[in-house]
């Protein structure tokens, strides 16, 4: 139905390759005494399901780190098993979208700070282009630069527990290659290292070098043997007293400040994460309590007793304050009324928090006139104001206009200069593997946003302009179609 299409993420791969789940992974078999060492810090192929590798090239020699994000949601809160797919799906994009012999990094790490073996270490990896060669490549399963690039895919900002555990490892792999971690010259970003073009690990992630640094050399860091971790979310009690269901009921409050006190002495603070308000602790074994604030709720406190090793939850759910005023907002296609799931709204003394699949979202606000702020990809972002008063709900519904396209028949003038810096942004790219065959028959189509597995800048033929032209004739048609009604 042409009224109703609004964008076309798609891929097609001819053909797909046949594989055998017996397959032996003879790459992972190869070189495994010469990673033997690395082997206590990471979680082995077989963990994740990894398909044998084609072949790749030998290259066992490593002197300097090279740190990515691969352009994926961060699954904060997420199980072994979802992680291990993410991977498996990384591989995928990598073997048969971009005809890889294997995953190009190395190592990935994981939101909860473990790390996976990706490409066996003792071969060349295809993550930093023209500079594979002695470059041991670990990336980030998620997205971390902050700008729109990454909406959609969950926080910008990499949780501790995945700086802790990177940090760890990479200390041990640099034990092990003889490494001595210098921050732009030993330890990089993608984008640091000669002759890329890419944001490539992203702002965020990129600041944290440093510290991965620091934790490498000191041997580790994170939850040791003598502490104990205590976890939670704080949510709305206004739209549910279960905790349980409050990811759900999009009930989440970022921004919410934790304070943990042992009597009456602070012993830390936290800030509940944007996109899921979850908070954690690293705690000397005891009692403690955990006090949760937010603009426009009550005061809340939860206790727990912490032991050593433990990995506890302890959520906290506030109530809206009697002077709140609780917002339902909306957000749906101006044009169809459809809701869009996962558009970012921000309303006057909130957070940036996304709509649910219902494209809504709960909010509580001081009373007064908000300002109300509401975008999503593909769309002209819209603001409007709304007076909130005590005692009466507040239901909001933003429309969003489908951004602007170029009609392909409207001619351009050739006289008009093109500003360098108006190229389009690439949030991080990996480089062709140079194992790949450009004759081995495979056709690769591609459009798709890089939600599974890379940050993608693999040479090759540019396809955007006739995915472009396709979208445009679509709009096109579309715009004759009402022109004859």
């Amino acid at each position: 139905d042409v009224e109703k299409i609004r964008s076309i993420p798609w891929e097609a791969v001819v053909p797909f390759p046949d594989r055998s789940d017996a397959d032996v992974d003879v790459d992972a078999v190869e070189g495994s005494a010469a990673s033997q060492a690395v082997l206590n810090g990471y979680q082995p192929r077989s963990a994740w399901g990894a398909r044998a590798a084609g072949g790749c090239n030998s290259n066992t020699n490593k002197t300097k780190i090279t740190v990515h994000h691969t352009v994926q949601r961060l699954h904060a809160g997420g199980t072994a098993s979802e992680f291990a797919a993410e991977i498996r799906s990384a591989q995928s994009l990598h073997m048969d979208g971009r005809g890889y012999c294997d995953i190009g990094y190395h190592f990935l790490v994981s939101a909860d700070g473990t790390v996976w073996e990706g490409r066996n270490a003792s071969k060349l990896g295809a993550h930093t282009g023209n500079g594979n060669t002695d470059n041991l490549g670990v990336s980030f399963v998620g997205c971390f630069h902050p700008t729109s690039d990454c909406n959609g895919l969950g926080s910008t900002t990499p949780p501790q527990s995945m700086i802790n555990g990177a940090g760890a490892f990479i200390g041990t792999a640099a034990r092990h290659y003889g490494i001595s971690l210098n921050v732009g010259s030993t330890l990089l970003g993608h984008r640091d290292n000669p002759g890329q073009s890419t944001a490539c690990p992203g702002d965020s992630l990129r600041a944290k070098l440093g510290e991965l640094r620091t934790i490498a050399n000191n041997g580790g860091g994170g939850t040791t043997s003598s502490t104990g971790k205590i976890q939670g979310v704080v949510w709305n009690l206004a739209v549910t007293t279960d905790a349980g269901q409050a990811t759900a009921l999009n009930a989440k409050l970022p921004g919410a400040v934790v304070t943990a006190k042992q009597g009456s002495t602070v012993v830390g603070t936290a800030t509940a994460r944007a996109d899921d308000a979850y908070w954690s602790f690293n705690l000397a074994p005891g009692s403690y309590t955990f006090v949760a604030n937010k603009d426009g709720f009550e005061t809340a406190t939860a206790t727990a007793n912490v032991a050593s090793g433990d990995n506890a939850w302890s959520s906290i759910g506030v109530a809206p304050t009697a002077q709140a005023v609780a917002v339902t907002v909306t957000v749906v296609d101006a044009d169809t009324n459809a809701s869009i799931l996962g558009a970012m709204v921000t309303a006057t003394g909130s957070d940036p928090q996304p709509t649910d699949e219902a494209g809504t979202l709960n909010l509580v606000v001081t009373p007064g006139t908000i300002t109300f702020t509401a975008s999503a990809e593909g769309y002209v972002p819209t603001t409007l104001q709304r007076s909130a008063a005590v005692g009466t709900p507040l239901a909001v519904t933003i429309p969003l206009e489908l951004a602007v396209v170029v009609d392909p028949e409207t001619p351009t003038d050739p006289e008009t200069p093109t500003d360098p810096s108006e190229e389009p942004f690439d949030p991080g790219t990996d480089p062709q593997d140079p194992d790949f065959n450009p004759q081995s028959g495979r056709v690769v189509i591609r459009n798709a946003p890089a939600a599974s597995g890379g940050c993608t800048c693999a040479n090759g033929g540019d396809t955007a302009p006739f995915a472009a032209a396709l979208l445009g004739l679509v709009l096109l048609r579309r715009r004759r179609n009402r022109r004859a009604a």
